[in-house]
């Protein structure tokens, strides 16, 4: 990027490693560094790593997700986590508080990774600032403003196509996590050790890893560009947006990368929709329309039954739904905003109360994909396409 003598990057620039990169080393190298120093969940190590290397080619996409670091209190490692990403990521440029004109201008400027520090201090109730930040998330996304010309105003657009980090407690306002990648940190235990980051003491190390990382997304464009990835088909649409930039990424690394990708995606979605009221439901439904077709759909299940199926699927809300599991009041509960309840029937072992399957027909129809052909009369989903099946 030309400059003129005067100006100051904000960030580092690269030079491209001398020779070509092994992107499953590369990937490897760039999770262990987050291991080293975080307390994560399952799967978000691998995800972050992918993450990372997409900011060095996010012109191949039509797509980049937000990563979304949020956490219930402060010191659960958030801080440390993006200041690892700033250091690891292509243009970096950390802020812990933004405007919206800084921000657009800004990234139509340099086109950096924006890392978004303390969020939950000044992104609520900023519509505005929000509104960039989803902008961006698509390669057109663009903004207009009136700019003053000697003494004539004319309109100008903005191109806010960038990657962006972004860490907050509580939680990030839904229309940006909707358009990304949730890492629900926590404190680490007592008796859980992690190694103190010292920035400076690992600089080299760590420019050594972008200049690899650059090197790489030189080497691989094409491939990356005509990549046709797997992304499990249990996601929604803006799901498989959100995940197809990283599946492209590692299916010209490696199938192992691949295969550790799906399996963490799953992870952190199952673990976003967990905590998300609307799509618990939907996950509710996905999950009751597997049991009754695992059972061959018969024409009913007892409460009990079903409340005992579900708690026993692996990756699953269900055992300790709002700390205490699934009960059948809860149930219910969730059930209601289709208009399904349970019925009291008598049956040869007494009256129960029980769900109907054609009362489920309706919402299965609305808010769930349609099954395959192949999957309609049989017994379980193919492991590549069910989100439940995760390895222990």
């Amino acid at each position: 990027m030309a400059t003129n003598d005067t100006e100051k990057l904000p960030f580092k620039e690269i030079i491209p490693w001398n020779e070509p990169v092994d992107g499953t080393e590369l990937l490897n190298s760039i999770e262990a560094i987050f291991t080293r120093y975080l307390s994560l969940p399952d799967g978000a190590a691998t995800t972050q790593a992918v993450w990372v290397l997409h900011t060095y080619c996010i012109d191949l996409f039509e797509f980049t997700p937000r990563l979304c670091l949020v956490s219930p209190e402060k010191r659960c490692g958030k801080t440390t986590n993006l200041r690892l990403i700033e250091n690891l990521s292509y243009r970096p440029v950390n802020v812990a508080s933004t405007s919206t004109a800084s921000l657009f201008r800004g990234i139509d400027k340099w086109h950096p990774t924006m890392c978004i520090d303390e969020a939950d201090t000044f992104i609520n109730g900023y519509d505005e600032l929000r509104g960039i930040i989803n902008a961006g998330y698509e390669q057109d996304g663009k903004v207009s403003r009136t700019e003053c010309v000697g003494k004539k105003y004319d309109v100008k657009l903005f191109r806010c196509f960038s990657p962006v980090a972004i860490a907050a407690i509580g939680s990030i306002p839904g229309t940006i996590a909707d358009r990304g990648i949730t890492i629900c940190m926590q404190r680490k235990k007592s008796d859980e050790h992690k190694d103190k980051l010292r920035i400076s003491k690992i600089k080299p190390n760590l420019y050594e890893i972008q200049r690899k990382c650059l090197r790489f997304a030189k080497d691989n464009k094409g491939a990356i560009i005509n990549a046709d990835p797997d992304i499990p088909n249990v996601f929604n649409d803006r799901a498989a947006d959100i995940w197809e930039t990283l599946f492209k990424i590692v299916s010209v690394v490696s199938p192992e990368w691949t295969e550790r990708l799906r399996i963490a995606s799953l992870l952190l979605y199952k673990s976003k929709i967990a905590s998300d009221p609307q799509s618990i439901r939907v996950t509710l439904l996905s999950d009751i329309r597997d049991i009754f077709k695992e059972k061959n759909n018969p024409k009913y299940i007892a409460t009990e039954n079903l409340l005992n199926e579900l708690k026993g699927i692996k990756i699953s809300p269900w055992e300790h739904y709002n700390n205490r599991g699934l009960n059948d009041h809860s149930l219910a509960g969730l059930l209601s905003s289709f208009n399904i309840i349970s019925h009291q029937m008598r049956a040869p072992d007494g009256r129960k109360y029980r769900y109907v399957l054609k009362d489920f027909q309706d919402a299965f129809e609305r808010y769930l994909a349609p099954l395959q052909d192949n999957e309609k009369d049989c017994a379980s989903v193919p492991d590549d396409t069910d989100i439940l099946d995760i390895p222990d």
